[in-house]
This record gives structure tokens, sequence and C-alpha cells, in this order.
């Protein structure tokens, strides 16, 4: 549906902008607005979990990682190499042979014949009784193609002990994906090809096919790619900032189950293999008794105190570990843990939970107990057995379980591993603090949006656990968001008397992550909200936050953690409205992705990624010095006259025709010229000086075809009032310019002039049209000392003559000899795994150089499909019809599916830096520019795209670039409004 513009009309809105945004989910632990560091100290012998999966030792600040998932296979996108195991049959017949879904050349080509499969042997990775998925993308090959082909799976012992699916091919990449449980076995191979799980041959899958991308993971479905070399690989996702209270591991030695003082044998003779395999130590049978055959450590403890273990464990031979805890002299606690299924069965007097997997296919089981009055010490038993029902077993010599690691803690939950050696280890709280007078965080009125999570169970929390805390200078708190048995996301605000003055209880506590923002204006205003719970606020009430000077992040003062992660902070230097707050909450003040490149950064300030650059080879950009360098994409662009940063330019191939475009001394004429008489505007002193009149100076480029050119010369005068330009023939088509100003005196025959200031009195002079000459062009100049065309005159410097095709100019490409082209800027960033295929807002500011040509597409930014369907999610300058009779330049928002247009959007443009918005929803689609009113479409699917890439300043393939700047791009994985955006962002769309 195309609608008729609407008027256009800037309504001004008061902006709300964030002045701090910490953004923990991307590592970042700076505010990415200003850049200010929170004071952290505290955390010291702590871990985290890296981006890999891996504990590694770290204090605070700890940003924490989980959800590890690792791709079991080697070489997931060279299926040439040798760990793809090759039937005769199934050969990898061209590597490199077509573009990927992520739009690199690196799909390859497979020939499959007769029965067989191109497979993998991933080894002994498999545990029995676990889901795996094996995932691939595939694609018809361009001759030759197979009709189908297939994903297989076996253990290499026995067909039919995996699966099989069976994909029909087309011209577009699909992610297949076959999912199984094994059995028979821990080794898994996979393959594509023409074999099914029985190991028969399906004929409609020989021949030939594009694969790219495998994978094959503990789950029962294919999540985000992680592509792999010679080794497996592991990615972890990011937790945020762990912010936890002071504890001690109690446990001594608690990797080394190999140290038979500290780790003495619960009764019958063992064997101990110290880092047996990675991370664990075996401890096996030693004699063939009926008898306990295990490990155990005593330690001292609290009376009347609840305590918590997690231990690792991963199988070997036995199924289960009996974990007891023997307090005293009586009491047992105990569970059995199951190292196949990660299931706790025979529990007595304790609490377990359930083991979480951990990417070495081992297990984290927890355990909780409380000691009885009188109870100060107790023993920790560790008892391989072959049942879940007694620990006394019949030792197999040989026979074992591998440990891993043992942390026993005085508290309700466990919290993250402190490693110990031959004595208890502390772990010191994590303490983070914002200072007021340093980070502007005012007193009077502001909003805070914290979105956090609790790692505890609500009922083993009773205390106040804070995820904020606002504090006087001796550490009282005035306010605090909070994540306990009392709600999570709940708020306190409380006078020094110890009054509450305001209080919120959010929705029930627990693990889930929550926002919570709290509130506070003048004249003792307080709120607070944490969906789904409603807002509530108070009026009137007392001014207390006005005594605090402090901020604590994660905590409610030096004491209070919240056992969990922060995940994201705002702060906001006002109070927000309410439906202000509704769009904070669901954004919480920053987009998915945030190319920010007004501040001269080429990475996102979301998440740290690099778009993908090339081009502009040739090129040259303006640097925060002013001056013209050479650069090539990516080219982060300043003004040459305030320095300021324009952003990211990005332009069209062009190419300068002029040669020795900064030596005039070789044109005809070029006697008149002196060289090197002044600073050019790249630096050096090769200006040249006009310093005789006796001619007008020229030089030609050969034919123009009757195509539009434009002609362009830097020029500073030194006493010429004027300055003459035209494609040689000045009597019939020349521009006049006044050198005072840039300003174009007068003009003759059809042909257009403009003019750039430069600074230092430098011009950028520019002629466009079709050169009025009957076959070649020439660039002909001259210093006049009037209007008068035979008036000729010198004081004038003149540097970087520039002729290209086009209807505006482009960037400076310097020549000597011979002609030079600027290749094209290409700019793109994968959206797989960022994009929400249900609702969205794509937001620019951006400038142009000029309006595109009648009907040409110049895209501001586009997100397609790679797949190169017709599907795309479009901000666009374009000239066209805005109304009738009116043919201008104009901005448009453009939604197709498979080449149809759902809704387009049309309102005035032009060449400033002005912001651009688009956000979609099926049948809920909205665009709006500054300047301009929002329009809307209220009928339209949102396109599906299996492989969607955002082009920067582009369309898809690196067309249409927008021939300007683009100083901002963001990307709301939600159909954000443009209060938000403008507030979030500080934009003014």
């Amino acid at each position: 549906m195309i609608l008729a513009p609407l008027a256009s009309g800037f309504r001004k809105r008061r902006r709300r902008r964030a002045a701090l945004h910490f953004e923990f989910l991307a590592s970042k632990v700076s505010d990415v607005v200003r850049g200010i560091t929170p004071s952290y100290s505290g955390g010291v012998n702590g871990t985290v979990m890296n981006a890999s999966g891996q504990t590694v030792a770290a204090s605070c600040p700890r940003v924490n990682h989980g959800n590890p998932r690792t791709n079991l296979l080697l070489y997931s996108e060279q299926f040439d190499n040798a760990a793809w195991n090759a039937d005769p049959g199934a050969t990898c017949s061209s590597a490199n042979a077509a573009t990927a879904q992520n739009g690199t050349l690196t799909a390859d080509e497979l020939n499959i014949a007769g029965a067989s499969y191109r497979s993998q042997n991933a080894g002994a990775v498999g545990v029995v009784g676990t889901t795996y998925t094996f995932s691939c993308w595939v694609k018809q090959a361009a001759s030759g193609s197979a009709a189908a082909t297939r994903l297989t799976s076996n253990n290499s012992i026995a067909w039919g002990t995996g699966g099989s699916t069976k994909i029909a091919l087309t011209s577009e990449w699909q992610r297949a994906s076959v999912t199984w449980t094994q059995s028979g076995g821990t080794t898994i191979v996979i393959g594509i090809g023409a074999l099914d799980a029985a190991g028969v041959q399906d004929t409609a899958c020989n021949g030939k096919v594009l694969v790219w991308g495998a994978q094959l993971e503990a789950g029962a479905f294919p999540t985000s790619y992680i592509p792999t070399t010679d080794a497996a690989r592991t990615v972890a996702e990011c937790l945020g900032l762990l912010i936890e209270e002071q504890r001690t591991n109690l446990l001594l030695r608690s990797e080394e189950f190999d140290n038979a003082v500290v780790w003495p044998s619960a009764a019958a003779a063992i064997t101990r293999t110290a880092n047996a395999i990675t991370g664990y130590d075996l401890i096996a049978d030693n004699g063939t008794a009926n008898d306990n055959y295990g490990v155990y450590q005593s330690v001292s403890i609290a009376e009347s105190t609840t305590y918590s273990c997690v231990v690792r464990l991963k199988k070997k031979d036995y199924r289960y570990v009996q974990v007891n805890f023997v307090s005293g002299t009586a009491s047992n606690h105990l569970a059995y843990a199951d190292l196949e299924t990660g299931a706790v069965t025979g529990v007595s007097n304790v609490t377990a939970s359930p083991g979480v997997a951990t990417i070495d296919g081992g297990f984290d089981f927890t355990f909780a107990f409380a000691s009885g009055a009188g109870e100060t010490s107790c023993s920790v038993y560790l008892l391989p057995t072959d049942t879940d029902t007694t620990s006394a077993h019949v030792g197999v010599v040989g026979a074992g379980t591998y440990l891993g690691r043992a942390q026993l803690e005085a508290g309700a939950f466990v919290t993250s591993y402190i490693p110990t050696g031959a004595s208890a280890v502390t772990r010191t709280a994590d303490v983070i603090t914002l200072e007021h007078a340093a980070s502007g965080v005012g007193t009077a009125a502001g909003t805070f949006v914290v979105e956090h999570n609790y790692n505890g169970s609500a009922s083993a929390n009773p205390g106040n656990r804070g995820a904020l805390g606002l504090t006087t200078a001796d550490g009282a708190y005035r306010a605090i968001v909070y994540n306990n048995s009392g709600g999570a996301g709940g708020v306190y605000v409380r006078a020094a008397d110890g009054a509450d003055v305001f209080s919120y209880n959010g929705p029930s506590a627990g693990a889930s992550t929550v926002t919570t923002a709290l509130f506070y204006g003048p004249g003792g205003e307080y709120g607070a909200h944490t969906p789904p719970t409603a807002l509530a606020s108070v009026a009137g009430a007392s001014s207390v936050i006005a005594d605090t000077s402090r901020t604590y992040i994660g905590s409610i003062g030096q004491v209070g953690q919240l056992g969990g992660h922060i995940r994201r902070l705002t702060y906001y230097a006002e109070r927000l409205t309410n439906e202000e707050l509704q769009g904070a909450i669901r954004g919480d003040g920053a987009p998915a992705l945030l190319f920010d490149f007004r501040k001269g950064n080429i990475a996102d300030a979301i998440q740290g990624v690099l778009p993908s650059y090339s081009g502009g080879v040739n090129g040259t950009r303006v640097n925060s010095a002013g001056q013209i360098v050479p650069a090539a994409c990516p080219r982060i662009n300043y003004d040459p006259v305030t320095l300021a940063c324009k952003g990211l330019l990005v332009e069209e191939a062009r190419t300068n025709k002029a040669t020795y475009s900064a030596d005039f001394t070789t044109y005809t004429g070029g006697a008149q010229i002196t060289a090197d008489q002044g600073t050019a505007p790249d630096g050096t002193t090769a200006a040249d000086l006009i310093s005789a009149a006796t001619g007008d100076i020229y030089r030609g480029f050969g034919a123009h075809g009757g195509a539009t050119h434009c002609l362009s010369m830097f020029v500073k005068p030194t006493t010429a009032p004027y300055f003459m330009l035209s494609f040689g023939a000045p009597s019939t088509q020349r521009v006049v310019f006044d050198l005072s100003s840039g300003a174009v005196s007068a003009t003759v025959g059809s042909i257009a002039g403009s003019s750039e200031a430069w600074g230092n009195g430098w011009f950028r002079l520019v002629i466009v049209g079709v050169p009025a000459g009957a076959t070649d062009v020439y660039n002909q100049f001259n210093a006049y000392a009037s209007l008068n065309y035979a008036d000729r005159t010198t004081g004038a410097l003149v540097w970087g003559a520039q002729f290209e095709a086009g209807a505006f100019p482009t960037s400076y490409i310097p020549t000597t000899s011979a002609a030079v082209t600027r290749t094209a800027d290409v700019v793109s960033h994968p959206l797989v795994g960022t994009l929400n295929p249900q609702e969205g807002a794509l937001v620019v500011v951006a400038d142009r150089t000029a309006a595109a040509a009648s009907g040409a597409r110049k895209f501001l930014a586009s997100i397609e499909d790679g797949a190169g369907r017709g599907d795309m999610l479009a901000l666009l300058n374009q000239r066209g019809a805005l109304g009738p009779g009116v043919v201008d330049d104009r901005q448009d928002a453009i939604v197709q599916s498979a080449g149809v247009t759902q809704a387009e959007f049309q309102a005035a443009g032009d060449a400033a830096m002005r912001g651009y918005m688009l956000s979609y929803k099926r049948n809920s689609f909205k665009a709006k520019s500054t300047g301009n009113t929002e329009q809307s479409d209220a009928a339209g699917d949102v396109p599906v795209l299996a492989n969607p890439m955002l082009y920067i300043g582009q369309g898809a393939g690196g067309v249409g670039q927008l021939g300007g700047n683009i100083q901002m791009l963001a990307y709301f994985p939600w159909q954000a409004d443009a209060a938000h955006v403008n507030a979030v962002l500080g934009t003014n769309v």
C-alpha cells in the first residue's frame, strides 16, 4: 500500500536522552553515553565463566557468561578438509564455489554419487540418552544439482542408531537439521549425502549440492551458528555483571581429589589419577569387596546454619555418586547424583537440585542442608556407586568416576566457584559505586531503569538484596531496588529515621530477569514500575533523595549484594513521564545495535562488533584536523571548517578523469602558474598560484559522450575577486564565482554552479551539466577581476581538480598521469540472531551530497535477505513525485516481501543531516523523519528474512550508495516509537 504524503511540519518534543547507560550484556563496564566508569572493588579470589565457556579467575568488575554451546565438528565451512571423510562417491568437487548465506565466498560444492555421503567422525563426544542436533545450510548447485539431500547421523557402530532428514533443494539457502537421541555408543558420525538412517541409498539425493556452516551440538534444535576450524569451539552467552556477597569455600584442595591427605578414602582402598581427563581427577576401585569406594573431607562448620554445596561430577563407569553430608555425629544429609541424566534421587534431609550440564559432558550438582544445634563439624562424602539406593557395592578393579571440583559455603544458595589450595579461601564482596558529583546523578529529579536477576531462590533469601541503592555519604540508604522474598524488582524509599516514605512490591521473586524503574521528582514524588506489576507513585512525601551522594550498583550499600547479574542500567536526569517509562523499560535505553559513527567509532557501541568493510580504494576523507588524506573504507569523515565528525562516508564508484589533479603547470597556459605557493586542503604546500593573466588555463579529458558531468576545483583567493570554471567553451557555457563568499555570480549556458566552504579561505567550486563541446571536454579556468569574460587577473591558489561523470561531486580522488577510479564503499553486517522477525525499528541519521537521479534509489540503510528474494526493510533517498505536479527530493521507507510492496512511505527530504526511522510489525508499519509527521500503514506482512543482512548507506549487493555521511544507525528489536528513540539516542527523528 502506498500512502499519500502527509503534511510536513516539525512538532517539537521534549527530548529525553539517557545521561548514563551501562550495557553490561555487551561486556562493557563503562557508561556508553559519556564514558563514565564506576568505582569497582572486591570480588578478590573470584571467578567467572568467559565467552568461551571456561572458568577463569576474575575480580570486580566480573562480567559473567553462561549457557555455553559447543559446535563439536571441525572445519565447519571447509568440506574439502581431511576432517571430512569422503566415501569414494562423495567428494568436495569445488571449494569456495559460491557465496554462502553470510555473504562470503565460502560455500563448497559436494558431488554425491551412489550410496555415499560426506561424513565426519566427531569422536566419542556423545552421551547415551542425550539429544543431539546436526545442522547445515544447503542449496542447489548451479549445474548438475541433486533434487534433495539428506543429513544423517549414526554412532559408527551400527546403522539405525541415529536419524536422517531429507530436504528438497532450492535456489535459496536453507538450514536443514536432524535431531536424535544418542544410543548404542558415545561416538557420533554425521554426514551429508544420499544415505538414510538405515544406511540405504536415496537416489533423489545423488548429484551436486552447495553446503556451508555445519554444526553438531547437544540439544533438540539448532542454535545460532558457531564457525570452527581445527578444534571444536564453545561460546557462552553474556549474562551481565555478576555481583555477590562475601563467601568462603570451606573445602581444601577443591580440585585435587588425588590428594589422599586432604581427601582420604571413605573405606575401601582406591586408586587416584590426577588430571585423568581435562578438568577431572579419576577415583577408581582398588579391590572387590562390598564396600564404599570414594573420598571425603571433614571441615568445621557453625551450628544451626544453612550450608550449600556444589560438586562437579562426570561418568566413567559408575552411573551414580552418593553425596552425603555427615554433620556432628549422627546427621546424614544425602542424595544420589545420576551422572547419565543429571537427576537426583534418594534425597534425605537435604535440598537437592538437578545437575546442570557442563560443556565437557559432566554435571554440576547443588545441595543445601542445615546443621543442627551443637553440630560444629561436617564430613562431605563423594561415593561412586552402581545404584541409587546404597553407596556400598562390590568393587570392580579400575572402575571409577571422574571428580571435577567441589565447594561448600555458608549460605542458602551457591555462589560462583572459589578455587582453593592448602586452606579455605574467601572471595570478597563485589562493590560498585557511582559518586553523584562525578557521574552527574541528580538528587532533585531522575529516573533509574535497571534490568537484573537473582541466582538464588526466594524462600532462601529473606534479607534485602539490592539491584540498586542510593545512599548518603555515611552509607545509609534512602532508596533501593531489591530482589528477594518480598518481590523481584521491589522498591523502598526510606527516611533517615527508618520510616518508609514509599514502598513498592514487584512480581514474585525468583531467578527470572526483571526490569525495574525507580523515579523521583520535585515535591517529594516517588514511584516505581516492574512489569507486569502496575506502576505506583506517591507525591508530597519527604524529600529524602536530596541527602544521597552515592549510588551502589548491585547492592544496597557495602552489603546486601544482589547475588545475581545486573544486565543493563540506565539513568535519566529527569523524571520520565509514565508513557516514556514504558518505552524505557521495554528498550531499557539501548538498541540491539548502535553504530555511532559521529564519535569516530566504526564498531557497534552495544555488542562491540565490526561490520564488514570493503572498497573505497583510491579514496580520501577529511581527517579530524580538517585535511584531505588518503583513505579506504571505512572512511570516517570530518567537516573541514568546524572539524566536527560527519560520520561514515559511503559513496558509489567514481573516476576522476582530470589527470595531474594537483599540478596545473602541466596544463595549456600553465606558464601562468607558479607551483607550490600555498598550503593546500591536504596540508601540503602543493597549492599552485595563478601568477600571470595572458589567457585561460585548460586541459582536455577526452569525449564526454553527451552525459552529465561534474567538474570541481579547490580555489583560494589571494587578490582575485572572481573565478571562472568551464567545460571548455566559456563563451557559451561557464560559471563565475565570487571568491569572497563562494556564491555564484554569473552563469552562461546550460550549466549549474555551487560551492562548499573548505576553511582557511578555500572553497570547493563545482559546475554540473552536459558539456557544450561537440565531443571532447576540458577543464578551463581562470581568475577574473570582474564579471567581464575578458577581464582576467592573477591572485588565486588552485588545487585538486576533479572531472567525473555524475550530477554531483564526490570526495576528492588524486591523480597523476592517468585517470583514477575510487571503488564503491561497501558496508554490511549480518543480523542472524539479532533481527526480530516479528517487530523492530531501524533508525538512521545521515546527510547526502546531492539528490539521486530521477527514480534512482540512494539507500540510507537496508535490511535484506541475502538470498536475494526481493525482501527488504529499507530507508532511502530518491527523486520522484511527492504529489501532483511536484517532483523533488524525498525520503522513502519501503517494505517488500518476495518483491511485493507491503508498505511504502514518502516524505519531503533534503541534503541536511536529519533522522529517519522505519518501524515494523505485521499490519502495523510506521515511518518518521525529521520535519515530517509520522505516517502509518495498517496492512501488510513482515518479510521473512532467512538470511538477514544489514547494508549501511546502500542496498543489497553494495549498490545504491548514499553519496553522503551516515552519522548514526540503530536497530531496536521491538517497535520503538519516535519519542523513545529520540530519548535514548538524542536524535530528532
